[in-house]
């Protein structure tokens, strides 16, 4: 195995993928789509849920378990379940 494959290796296993742009937003293996508008759009994940905040939110490409956001970013909040 070369180096290459060695980090795609390291940056790609992981149970989620968040990149964040100056416009675009993508994200790797969500759970479902909670709540989508223009300023709002909420994604579940295993252990938390992604709240992206924002105007002309849309999004612009969308595959299995994959997604790219575009738009005006306001605020990205991780919203985790308290477990007892």
């Amino acid at each position: 195995m070369n180096i290459f494959e060695n980090l795609k290796t390291f940056l790609y296993d992981q149970n989620y993928f968040i990149s964040i742009y100056d416009n675009n937003i993508y994200v790797n293996n969500y759970k479902d789509i909670l709540n989508f508008t223009s300023k709002l759009i909420s994604l579940k994940f295993a252990n938390f849920n992604l709240e992206i905040n924002g105007e002309n939110l849309k999004i612009i490409n969308m595959q299995e378990g994959e997604l790219v956001i575009r738009g005006i970013f306001n605020n990205i909040n991780f919203l985790y379940e308290k477990y007892n």
